[in-house]
């Protein structure tokens, strides 16, 4: 396990679509990831439970326009965020 921030990528859209048009909440939503092996931790937010408010209100600004949070979310933390439902 790793203390380390999550690898990053910049990418190029465009502006106009839905992507571009909410920007700054990927990148808000980007920094407040967990690192490596602490999912339960925001690194930004000081004794802050992941998911954090950032993040939360990030996710909210990128689903308003229909963009799915899976994608930009890692699979290793897809089941904090999405548990599976009790049987």
């Amino acid at each position: 396990m790793s203390d380390s921030r999550r690898d990053i990528l910049a990418i190029i859209v465009a502006q106009d679509s839905a992507l571009g048009q909410v920007d700054l909440a990927v990148n808000v939503l980007s920094a407040h990831l967990p690192v490596v092996g602490r999912p339960a931790v925001c690194p930004l937010c000081l004794a802050r439970r992941w998911p954090c408010r950032g993040f939360l209100d990030a996710a909210a600004r990128i689903h308003a326009v229909g963009i799915g949070l899976h994608e930009l979310v890692p699979v290793d933390l897809h089941p904090i965020l999405w548990p599976e439902p009790h049987r």
